[in-house]
């Protein structure tokens, strides 16, 4: 880890300030870890390429997810 910064996320337009650790990732854009993702009440569903948070007093929603099949 290189530095840590506290960040305005932007998660299809739910905006929470998550911590994040800054390093070189190569290709990765960002890694949630367990704090974003339980600030955010995410279920994943890895087989299906799927995430769904409902942030506290926000409705449940369904994250847009990149074709896992690409480089992109």
């Amino acid at each position: 880890m290189y530095h840590k910064v506290l960040a305005d996320l932007d998660v299809q337009g739910h905006k929470e300030q998550v911590p994040f650790h800054v390093c070189n990732l190569k290709t990765w854009d960002a890694i949630l870890g367990e704090p974003a993702l339980s600030k955010l009440n995410a279920v994943m569903y890895t087989a299906e390429n799927g995430v769904i948070i409902q942030p506290r007093g926000k409705p449940e929603q369904e994250l847009i997810m990149l074709d896992k099949n690409t480089d992109n």
